[in-house]
């Protein structure tokens, strides 16, 4: 289980926003998209009941995306890729996680790029992307055409172990062929 919650806020004096992605509730009233290609997009809308297990009751304005990996490996780093909009408005990104261990958060000419790596997302674990105002009750109430297909996201999968398999097979027989070479050198100075 993606038992993590990341957290990227937008500083500044006007707007602040949090992505978070995190384990969604039970899929009752909300659609979960395949995920088995990368990079891939997200499509928001407002969250539904149960989809943002850190709300019980969806906040206005709150955006969500959930999906699950269909990858058949598990996926080891996110990046996620976010234009500066006018929603954004350039402002300072900042990103924490529990479930990815290294982090870099930066914006980069029009782009955001939140890298989050060491950590892992397990085969067909569901996830949910959400995007909210850091102060609801303050700041302009988020539109999914802010961010529907502008999220891009780009996942890193662990070798197939097939591959595994087949490197450490080559490994041993490097290791085997060494050993033989020393064997008949002592033999030949004896």
């Amino acid at each position: 289980m993606v038992l993590a919650v990341l957290f990227f806020g937008f500083t500044g004096s006007a707007n602040a926003y949090k992505i978070t992605v995190l384990d969604p509730g039970p899929s009752t009233s909300y659609t979960i998209y395949g995920i088995g290609a990368t990079p891939f997009d997200a499509t928001f809308s407002a969250c539904a009941l149960g989809q943002d297990p850190t709300h019980p009751t969806p906040d206005k304005g709150e955006l969500c995306f959930s999906a699950e990996s269909l990858f058949t490996v598990n996926v080891t780093s996110l990046e996620l890729l976010l234009p500066n909009s006018t929603a954004l408005n350039g402002q300072a990104a900042i990103c924490g996680s529990n479930i990815f261990s290294s982090l870099s958060c930066s914006l980069n000419g029009g782009e955001y790029t939140l890298d989050f790596t060491d950590g892992v997302i397990t085969p067909y674990e569901d996830f949910t992307i959400t995007i909210e105002a850091d102060h609801p009750k303050t700041d302009p109430v988020l539109s999914p055409t802010d961010f529907n297909n502008k999220l891009t996201a780009n996942a890193a999968l662990a070798p197939e172990p097939s591959s595994l398999i087949l490197l450490s097979s080559g490994l041993a027989s490097m290791g085997v062929g060494t050993l033989r070479r020393r064997w008949r050198l002592r033999g030949k100075a004896a």
